[in-house]
């Protein structure tokens, strides 16, 4: 956590230098505890990858249920589909975090010093509206649906073949035990 930090810090400008001195000048300026800001966030953002392969898995099932497995485009497809849907439902609490580590909270608010994720995601409803709550998400969506496109679908092959390599093991297996006269293969 505190490594995200002060990332986000020198990314976005809050801090400056090489990342010891933005460490030592974050600790010195903010205190020890101000490297563990956005923690809270980070807890909901867990759901994202959950959310994810839940709607990947939940869909995957009802389309096995009638056609023998997914292609890799279909898989390429879902994932980048499953991605949207959990990138949307755990945005706003990823830009809540990002304004809490740039330390970029927008001046003039009320919001007091140790501001968290929540008073983050309410001031910007309040003041905003609910788009504000979104704004950046698509260049995030760009990043993110890609990478995750391509592992579901890579992920998706890689199960195939792995299953189709099982049952050909499976067979030679029952095959040698057969012409040994120890088992007779069904079906």
């Amino acid at each position: 956590m505190p490594l995200e930090v002060l990332s986000t810090r020198l990314m976005t400008g809050a801090a400056e230098g090489g990342i010891l001195q933005a460490l030592l000048t974050s600790v010195k300026k903010d205190g020890f505890m101000q490297l563990y800001t956005g923690v809270r966030a980070n807890f909901l953002l867990c759901f994202s990858p959950a959310i994810k392969h839940m709607v990947f898995d939940q869909v995957k099932a009802k389309w096995v249920k009638t056609n023998k497995s997914l292609s890799t485009s279909q898989s390429f497809a879902l994932g980048a589909f499953a991605t949207v849907i959990a990138s949307t439902i755990t945005f706003p609490a990823m830009r809540a975090r990002a304004v809490l580590q740039s330390k970029r909270v927008p001046a003039g608010s009320n919001l007091r010093k140790n501001a968290n994720v929540f008073d983050i995601m309410a001031f910007t409803l309040e003041n905003k509206g609910f788009t504000g709550l979104y704004q950046g998400l698509a260049p995030q969506l760009l990043k993110g649906v890609l990478s995750s496109a391509f592992m579901l679908s890579a992920k998706e092959s890689l199960h195939n073949t792995a299953e189709t390599i099982v049952k050909a093991l499976m067979y030679l297996y029952l095959l040698s035990r057969k012409s040994a006269g120890m088992c007779t293969i069904k079906g």
